[in-house]
This record gives structure tokens, C-alpha cells and sequence, in this order.
């Protein structure tokens, strides 16, 4: 229901001369470039799986926020495309201790200083949203370069 806030989806159209074997290839090595550990469930499907908490690599990478994912070929009303699922268990749970914080912080907020409590929710806004935006930029950005093997 809400996953779609620790969730990001997608679909990036794809070169008709690259075969489905060699998109998947590509993708698997964006994934090892990212330090993801990738498998192989089925030939035209790739996917990752990291313990929570191991975010493989520094922090510029792109994929560092996410600890599983699936990226597979299908073809699509105008050609093939590359779909794609990841999922952050680290939003996930910044969301529940922000979700389960709300009813502390509301009533603080009646009985304290509000500009000071409203600071604490800017900063976690500010968290998730720079943090769910650089993905939605940089994600697709880095697969349609892998897809077309850059």
C-alpha cells in the first residue's frame, strides 16, 4: 500500500539492436561497479540482495541506498523495455520511527516551542526527500547508460 515511499520503480526503453542477453549483462556489471552482489535467477532477469545496513561502496554511488533489487527485459506496446524494482529497508525504517515519533512529536509541538520541533521535522524531510530524489535522477540515468554500454 505504501511502498511506494521506500520503493523505486521504472522503465527505461531500450536499443531494438541490443539483444535481451546483453542489456542483462550490462546491468549485472552496473551492479558490481555499484559492489551490489548480483544473480542470475533466469536469463534476461538480474537481481541484487545486501544485508541491511551493508551499503557497498561510498556514498556517491548511486544504488547505495537500496538492498534489493530486480531488473529484467520485457517487451513492451512500443518495444522493449528494461523494468526495474528496488527497495530501501533504511526508508522503510526511517519512515516507521518517523511514523511512530508523529504522536510524540505533536503533542510536544502543543506543549513546547514549536519552531524547534518543526525544525526536527525539516531535517527529516529534507533526509528522505534529497535522498528519494537523487534516486529518481541518478537510477535511471546510470541504467540507460549501462543499457547502452557506457
Amino acid at each position: 500500500m505504501l511502498d511506494f515511499l521506500w520503493t523505486l520503480r521504472g522503465s527505461i526503453p531500450l536499443d531494438p539492436t541490443i539483444s535481451n542477453e546483453a542489456v542483462i549483462d550490462r546491468v549485472t556489471a552496473l551492479l558490481e561497479r555499484q559492489q551490489k552482489r548480483p544473480t542470475r535467477p533466469a536469463p534476461d532477469i538480474t537481481a541484487f540482495e545486501t544485508a541491511f545496513l551493508d551499503r557497498g561502496g561510498g556514498n556517491w554511488q548511486s544504488m547505495t541506498l537500496f538492498d534489493r533489487g530486480r531488473f529484467w527485459v520485457e517487451r513492451g506496446l512500443e518495444g522493449r523495455l528494461l523494468r526495474y524494482r528496488m527497495r530501501s529497508r533504511v526508508l522503510q525504517m526511517l519512515l516507521a520511527v518517523f511514523g511512530v515519533l508523529m504522536p510524540v512529536l505533536a503533542v510536544l509541538m502543543i506543549n513546547a516551542e514549536r519552531q524547534g520541533l518543526m525544525n526536527v521535522v525539516m531535517v527529516f524531510v529534507w533526509l528522505y526527500g534529497v535522498n528519494m530524489l537523487l534516486a529518481y535522477a541518478r537510477i535511471p540515468w546510470a541504467l540507460r547508460r549501462a543499457a547502452k554500454g557506457r
